[in-house]
């Protein structure tokens, strides 16, 4: 077992918690939403009466498999990335807050209809939700095995992770009007890897992404190399971790 492991990346900190979702889905100030329910009975059951926390009461638009980028994986084999949209119910001609999610699975697993519930329920909200595909594999076989070597290769995945993510943003924005997005409020946020790589896009910068990732840059291409793609400009309102960490502060 290398230290490497420990120190870089907490993996799966947390389990998603009831009482974490009900923090995360409870309607706020400064974020329109609307929906319908169960609001007179304190004692009613609320999954089954409220569709904001009953994913089988979806009523919004699933938009599945949009394209968004072609890109090499760690084996060299171009692959086609995609994501899912969730809109709210009667969303045509309106603007909304959008949640872009990305999956865990230690790099090396997972897809983004793993999030389906909770897109569904945060749709169901008053949000546009999109869960996103990444390029995922470093060559992991199992701890009692792993190396140094090992350790720059995962690296390397979360630094992909974190690319994918920059072009599936810049792509989002600049469809933001097919999407009924409102670009002043966009959330990015994570489960797992995935609340790593949202840490990683959401707040290391491109002059700081060759410290942290030395010589990445030169072999993988930067880390935001769509950030010159005209139109395609936001600006994050907040970042959800789901038991993600950041080596660096």
């Amino acid at each position: 077992m290398i230290k490497t492991f420990t120190g870089f990346i907490v993996l799966a900190m947390l389990v998603l918690m009831l009482s974490s979702c009900s923090r995360l889905l409870r309607p706020t100030a400064g974020a329109p939403r609307k929906h319908k329910g169960n609001t007179g009975d304190n004692n009613a059951n609320t999954t089954e009466k409220n569709p904001v926390y009953n994913s089988g009461a979806f009523t919004g638009t699933l938009i599945k498999n949009i394209a968004y980028t072609t890109a090499a994986n760690y084996k060299g084999t171009e692959q086609q990335l995609a994501f899912d949209v969730y809109k709210p119910a009667d969303a045509e001609g309106k603007k909304f807050p959008a949640i872009i999610l990305i999956h865990g699975g230690s790099f090396i697993g997972g897809d983004k209809a793993n999030l389906s519930s909770t897109c569904s329920k945060l749709a169901n909200n008053g949000y546009v939700v999109i869960s996103i595909n990444y390029r995922l594999g470093w060559g992991f076989v199992s701890r009692s095995t792993a190396s140094c070597n090992d350790s720059n290769l995962l690296k390397q995945a979360i630094y992909r992770s974190a690319q994918d993510a920059h072009t599936a943003l810049r792509y989002i924005a600049a469809h933001a009007d097919d999407y009924n997005i409102d670009k002043n409020w966009i959330f990015l946020g994570g489960q797992s890897a995935g609340a790593i790589a949202a840490l990683m896009t959401a707040y290391l910068l491109e002059k700081n992404a060759d410290i942290l990732f030395s010589g990445f840059a030169k072999k993988l291409g930067l880390l935001d190399k769509d950030k010159d793609n005209s139109g395609a400009d936001f600006k994050f309102k907040g970042v959800i971790s789901m038991g993600g960490a950041f080596e660096n502060p």
